[in-house]
């Protein structure tokens, strides 16, 4: 079965537009078992973000008519990658092969399980939109900042080494680490051997490939300024990109974005489509 991903825009455009060539098209994917739909945090999160609570909870319940298969967070995803770099190629130790794919939704608010829908209302609550917007705007500044240097030729192999190692450090699973033993100048050894081995690294850790080819792009995009929602794509993307079969995107930015990125990492195998009714003629 294919495990397929859908943009928020896509998720509109079929239970919004049922008459449509991609509604249609999609029902006939379910009706013959064809498709295993890839859902994640990242979609509830945008889907919170819908003009009314009852919208956000109709889209919601749209999306669990599927029975979607639920993927891990972009956080969780690079770490899980990092994790198991460092496990394998610094360590030389033998650990299970990562899988994004959980079971089952599973988030926590104030130490209690809740349900999918029962997180799009607690994320619609104003303050916690606020905290996702702030932490969002906070990267679309990045991807700015990235441009500007990009867009002034000052984007320096400095730089690009204080970016990654950055990244790195950030990805570090640090509890295991400090349970190993591991001291200041161990960690400090590591990230200088996952810089000296960026290649393997990349190779390695697809959605952090994704994710550096991605904000290439957008930075090499002069005239595009860095917009809250490109931070959310890039999130989403990143996560998803490298682990389904099909992803389907709305955006045309995006969509020429993934384009690029399959270019530069030609191990990718994930079809792109810009609407879901063109996966029949592929």
């Amino acid at each position: 079965m294919t495990n397929i991903f859908l943009d928020t825009q896509s998720y509109i455009y079929i239970f919004e537009r049922m008459d449509s060539p991609d509604a249609r098209h999609f029902s006939q994917l379910r009706e013959e078992h064809k498709i295993s739909i890839v859902l994640s945090l990242d979609n509830l999160i945008e889907f919170s973000q819908s003009s009314t609570v009852d919208q956000a909870v109709a889209l919601t319940r749209s999306a669990l008519s599927c029975s979607p298969k639920w993927i891990d967070t972009f956080i969780d995803i690079q770490k899980q990658e990092m994790r198991q770099f460092i496990f394998t190629k610094y360590m030389n130790k033998t650990v299970e092969t990562y899988s994004p794919y959980q079971n089952k939704f599973t988030k926590f608010f104030n130490g209690k399980p809740v349900s999918p829908v029962d997180f799009v209302i607690a994320a619609f609550d104003p303050l916690q939109k606020e905290k996702f917007k702030n932490k969002h705007e906070e990267h679309a500044r990045v991807l700015g900042e990235l441009k500007d240097h990009t867009k002034n030729n000052k984007f320096t192999k400095a730089i690009n080494d204080m970016a990654l190692n950055n990244l790195i450090v950030s990805k570090l699973p640090q509890q295991e680490l400090d349970l190993l033993g591991f001291t200041l100048n161990d960690k400090r050894d590591l990230v200088s051997f996952c810089l000296e081995n960026r290649s393997f690294l990349y190779k390695a850790c697809p959605s952090l490939n994704t994710e550096r080819h991605l904000s290439d792009y957008r930075s090499a995009n002069p005239n595009r300024n860095p917009r809250l929602s490109d931070s959310i794509d890039l999130t989403m993307s990143s996560a998803t990109f490298t682990y389904v079969d099909v992803f389907v995107t709305n955006d045309g930015f995006l969509h020429d974005g993934l384009q690029y990125v399959s270019k530069k990492a030609p191990s990718i195998n994930t079809k792109l489509f810009r609407k879901i009714h063109e996966y029949k003629f592929c």
